[in-house]
């Protein structure tokens, strides 16, 4: 039963074509000041994210949006984790759909450079926050598992 609601929210996100202008608010007040200041707001267009599902799981909405940069071409990511416990690894799940984004980026602009993304996650869990944030943190992490 679960699993439909997730699917649910899934579809939900993923068929939801926000408002530009409720989007443009958001990124003002969610966006760090230095991305704000270099920030092209009127050039925000939600992106189709149907291909990411496979990556990122169960448990997690997400919203792609590309913007501009100064002259440069960007992605802000929005993740929105519903799952009622936080995976401590979901950053590294964050980097695989990161990658994805460069990928899909240079077949459609292969002489490119890599665009520069900014993810920002919303978790409903109440419990502090104990995800890994670096694929070096991970791997020291499962070293200090099976060493001690």
């Amino acid at each position: 039963m679960p699993e439909q609601k997730i699917e649910a929210n899934d579809n939900f996100f993923s068929k939801k074509r926000l408002k530009a202008g409720v989007m443009k608010r958001f990124f003002e007040s969610y966006l760090p000041s230095e991305l704000k200041e270099s920030a092209d707001l009127h050039t925000l267009q939600q992106r189709n994210t149907k291909w990411f599902r496979d990556i990122l799981g169960e448990g997690i909405a997400d919203l792609l949006f590309t913007i501009k940069f100064g002259d440069k071409d960007g992605y802000v990511a929005v993740f929105l984790e519903y799952k009622a416990s936080s995976d401590e690894y979901m950053a590294l799940c964050i980097k695989k759909y990161m990658l994805k984004i460069f990928e899909e980026h240079l077949k459609k602009k292969p002489d490119s450079d890599l665009p520069l993304i900014h993810p920002i996650i919303f978790r409903a869990d109440q419990n502090k926050h104990n995800m890994v944030i670096s694929i070096k943190d991970a791997i020291d992490k499962k070293l200090k598992k099976l060493v001690n």
